[in-house]
């Protein structure tokens, strides 16, 4: 969708009209309905209501999202700014798209009771679908692309959850690495022999030789490497043991 620099500015000069006309019906109905003695307008509740799901519904999606794309832990993944950046941008158009939503889409009366999370719903599903493909242009060059801004900062938390899980992996293997150094050789030998395979086994020993005092080390790091899940099983047991 491509919107002219001439049409851009026609529709935001009407925009704070048709937002401020909308607005005063709606908040001339809510004051005829509205309770006596009451101070705060019910729109006024329900809107604050309706930005509260918007967060949880954009939480949500981050946190299924950059996880899902990245392939990397919830630390990784959540544990970094790119990730709170990529949240609050997202976060931003939800919440615009959801009060445009509050304020131009019309609910029976019979959803009233649910009106802030449905308007919030179909402000981060629907109305995001729409402002993500909105491209205002001047002199036939993008000026703003919403998708463009959420794009890049989905990569940059996807590369920055990526880089810190891989970084959280070789810190682990080493760890463990570092646990099975301990133990005797033969008996770390044993494991290997056992977990990997007698040809992975001669590979690693005749690796090992030429570390001479580290070759113990180097076949911890060597199993820790090839099978992470049972070294840090066996890890683990030598720490409890």
């Amino acid at each position: 969708m491509r919107i002219s620099c001439d049409s851009a500015k026609n529709l935001m000069s009407q925009l704070p009209a048709l937002v401020a006309f909308e607005g005063f019906q709606r908040a001339s109905q809510a004051g005829q309905n509205a309770p006596a003695g009451s101070t705060q307008p019910p729109q006024a509740a329900a809107l604050f209501e309706a930005l509260g799901f918007i967060l949880v519904l954009t939480a949500l999606i981050s946190l299924i999202e950059i996880p899902s794309k990245s392939k990397a832990g919830w630390r990784a993944s959540c544990g970094n700014g790119y990730f709170w950046m990529y949240f609050g941008i997202l976060a931003i158009g939800n919440a615009v798209a959801g009060l445009l939503s509050f304020v131009f889409v019309s609910l029976p009366p019979s959803l009233n009771p649910f009106a802030p999370f449905l308007h919030a719903f179909v402000g981060v599903f629907a109305f995001q679908g729409i402002m993500s493909n909105t491209n205002l242009t001047f002199l036939d060059k993008g000026v703003l692309t919403i998708d463009d801004w959420i794009s890049k900062a989905r990569e940059t938390a996807v590369a920055e959850a990526t880089q810190r899980q891989v970084r959280a992996e070789q810190s682990a293997r080493r760890r463990t690495a570092e646990i099975l150094a301990k133990m005797d050789e033969e008996k770390l030998d044993v494991y290997i022999d056992n977990h990997l395979g007698r040809e992975v086994f001669e590979t690693i020993a005749a690796a090992a030789r030429k570390h001479g005092d580290s070759a113990k080390l180097y076949k911890a790091l060597e199993f820790a490497k090839r099978d992470p899940e049972n070294a840090a099983a066996i890890a683990g047991s030598l720490r409890t043991s």
